[in-house]
């Protein structure tokens, strides 16, 4: 609540800033010795939000207590957290815990469902490319592929490296390394930040070497985050459009 009080965050309002609301997913009641309106009797306040199963909206229709229980006996709540840290339960340590079982299960089941439907788009394009021959029309840079436009200009990477290219692209690695960076910080967006990515994490580290970081991102938290990962701040910054 301290965030979203106060003359800073009035000012705001006034512009039409929204505070960020809780939400409470996955209310049901899994053990049958507990209320079947326990998360929802317990869980409600202000600017919040419970996405109940249709079980439990039924129940809570039925025989649910209806007032702002999360800001009564704020008080007992907190002596009763206290109490836990004092005989060795750690709230934090069971947090990080359910946060960490959640989102594993939550990335199996999409990784499941996505790899299904992936393969199978994956299967339909390869063998619409192979019975076009687009791979042939690639090579020839037809832009009838996409918009037929100018498709054509963008296809550069088809084009293997001279010899004077290699020389420049060792020379400049050469002064990275003669120079003793730690750290460089890649700024980039879609393919100008992808293929680096899959290079840094295909060879990883290299000993002697400065390690590479990407930020494909302009979205301040992201940015944010990315320098502070790098500290102390980044040597080299590299930024592409």
């Amino acid at each position: 609540m301290r965030l979203f009080a106060g003359e800073r965050w009035h000012a705001l309002a006034t512009h039409g800033a929204k505070p960020q609301r809780l939400l409470w997913a996955s209310t049901g009641t899994k053990n049958k010795a507990y209320s079947d309106v326990l998360y929802i009797d317990e869980l409600i306040g202000p600017n919040t939000i419970n996405t109940m199963p249709l079980a439990t909206i039924d129940a809570f229709r039925d025989h649910a207590k209806l007032h702002d229980t999360l800001v009564e006996d704020v008080g007992t709540a907190q002596r009763l957290l206290g109490e836990l840290d004092r005989v060795g339960v750690s709230l934090q340590a069971v947090t990080d815990k359910l946060i960490r079982d959640g989102v594993r299960l939550f990335a199996d089941r999409r990784d499941l469902a996505l790899d299904q439907h992936l393969l199978k788009r994956v299967d339909e394009i390869a063998d619409e490319w192979r019975t076009r021959g687009n791979v042939r029309k690639l090579w020839r840079r037809d832009k009838s592929l996409w918009t037929n436009s100018d498709e054509d200009r963008w296809l550069g990477w088809l084009d293997p490296l001279d010899d004077a290219e290699i020389a420049d692209y060792g020379a400049f690695a050469g002064e990275i390394k003669q120079e003793d960076f730690n750290d460089a910080l890649l700024l980039g967006m879609r393919g100008s930040s992808l293929g680096p990515e899959v290079l840094a994490e295909t060879f990883g580290q290299q000993d002697g070497w400065a390690r590479l970081r990407i930020l494909d991102s302009t979205v301040p938290a992201q940015i944010s985050e990315g320098r502070s990962r790098s500290r102390p701040e980044p040597d080299v910054v590299y930024r592409f459009q």
